[in-house]
């Protein structure tokens, strides 16, 4: 084949790869890789790798082929072709006269590259439109899946379990669907499309309110009952937009069409707030909500609801709170208004028992320190003696009272401060193997914070320690203290 053949060939390649959208750079690789393929069939020797270097400006090209005669080389890798290229002895060869069945070979190679190329391409091209909007018309419909062609001819598929509830589809029906996956295979790429994906109604919103397109609104979250119900926190960076107005829209028209979209999926817009208390009232809207019990350390939140709202607060099947729950991230607990005053009570009894039986007070008077908004005989330390007569302790009981409560903080404390220590134990100290964090504590309590203060320790000093320890296990322990110094 002479350079004006190579040229009349790349011509004809680049021809076919602008039409399918391929740089020039991978024009010259097709034809390299054609041509290597054709070369290497006519040298007819399977352990040979073949490169073809060509000048895309010329048509001049050069063959060369790789081999080895090191049969050690081949003993270490076993086969021919894992031997890496580098190791291999480079040799130009003569062009070669392709015949027609060589010139076949180079063309069908050609074919096939350009075939490949163009998939990769493909495929990178849809990596960066995962979770982006895709339109189609449905094509075939199977019982799980339903198969659509999009736009360039690609086909997608919309597995049944990523269809909203109760959609049916028909040959030749629009949708709009997530490309939420791409499924990689040997016998062909699948382009999985999603419309339960959040993702599907934040792209919806984008397009039907500009204020979020344009970046005035965020959408802070998102959180869906695919096909049931949705709801959607958002923020004006702009404190003269309404960002919830704006969503909805005049007259709901544009919250509507994103319903309609979603099979009429209900989508509840809400205020953002930092304020945790806040935002549950936002998202709750427009429920009137008696009161909230706020506990952070738990993450956990109480809505207490009039009784003929209750229903309502929860939603269906409990939709509205899960939701809420699923933005908030804390756990939301919806109570009537009378649940939550027999709780209190509950809660209340248990203060006035705890009370009776730590202070030695009757009843009427745990009540009354209960109702002092006081849950912890500790708490009692800080309230004044004045207090305590006002509510009507004599002062001799309540000098009493503060004094037990003096000793039950001092012993929180103290519980408190040996914690902290067994917390500030060396790691070292803590994998030794057998010992327990009552060990630890004993341990800490005596100045011994790490394994080199036990290593220093006699059998007998640490039995001092710890009296319940047995000789056996005391010395198992130093002797694992000290094993460092032996290695």
């Amino acid at each position: 084949m002479n350079n004006k053949d190579v040229m009349m060939m790349m011509m004809v390649v680049e021809a076919v790869a602008n039409e399918k959208g391929l740089p020039k750079d991978v024009v010259v690789s097709i034809v390299e890789e054609s041509l290597a393929t054709a070369v290497k069939k006519q040298l007819g020797n399977k352990d040979i790798v073949v490169q073809v270097s060509i000048n895309p400006k010329t048509g001049d090209y050069k063959s060369y082929k790789y081999y080895t005669d090191d049969k050690a080389l081949l003993e270490e890798y076993g086969l021919f072709r894992k031997i890496p290229v580098e190791l291999l002895t480079k040799e130009e060869v003569p062009n070669i006269s392709f015949s027609r069945i060589a010139a076949q070979t180079a063309k069908h190679t050609i074919h096939q590259k350009i075939k490949d190329a163009e998939k990769k391409q493909q495929i990178e091209h849809m990596k960066k439109r995962i979770g982006q909007m895709i339109s189609g018309t449905v094509k075939k419909v199977y019982p799980d899946v339903l198969h659509i062609n999009g736009y360039d001819d690609i086909n997608f598929y919309l597995p049944r379990e990523k269809m909203l509830l109760n959609e049916n589809y028909r040959v030749g029906d629009r949708v709009r669907a997530i490309l939420d996956d791409i499924k990689y295979s040997a016998k062909g790429n699948q382009y999985i499309l999603s419309r339960t994906s959040n993702k599907m109604l934040e792209e919806l919103l984008n397009m039907e309110v500009p204020e979020i397109s344009q970046g005035i609104i965020r959408i802070k979250s998102i959180v869906r009952e695919p096909g049931v119900r949705a709801k959607v926190a958002v923020k004006s960076n702009d404190k003269r937009i309404d960002s919830v107005g704006a969503c909805i829209g005049m007259h709901g028209i544009r919250i509507q069409a994103v319903s309609n979209a979603l099979a009429n999926e209900r989508v509840d817009i809400a205020e953002w707030s930092d304020d945790m208390a806040q935002l549950v009232i936002n998202l709750m809207s427009p429920i009137n909500i008696t009161s909230l019990i706020v506990n952070e350390g738990n993450q956990t939140i109480e809505v207490i609801v009039p009784e003929d709202l209750y229903p309502q607060a929860i939603g269906k099947g409990g939709s509205n709170i899960t939701l809420t729950s699923k933005i908030c991230g804390w756990k939301i607990d919806v109570l009537t208004e009378d649940e939550a005053s027999v709780k209190k009570q509950k809660e209340f009894d248990k203060y006035i028992e705890k009370f009776e039986e730590q202070l030695s007070v009757d009843r009427n008077i745990a009540e009354k320190i209960a109702m002092m908004d006081i849950f912890s005989v500790e708490e009692l330390a800080f309230v004044s003696l004045e207090d305590l007569v006002d509510i009507g302790l004599s002062h001799e009981m309540a000098e009493n009272v503060r004094n037990i409560a003096n000793d039950a903080l001092l012993m929180q404390q103290l519980s408190e401060h040996l914690h902290n220590q067994v917390e500030e134990a060396d790691n070292s100290l803590k994998n030794i193997e057998g010992i327990s964090p009552d060990i630890i504590k004993k341990l800490v309590e005596s100045g011994i914070k790490n394994s080199e203060d036990l290593a220093n320790l006699s059998t007998e000093e640490l039995i001092e320690i710890i009296p319940d320890i047995e000789q056996e296990r005391a010395e198992t322990f130093i002797m694992e203290a000290r094993r460092p110094w032996f290695e």
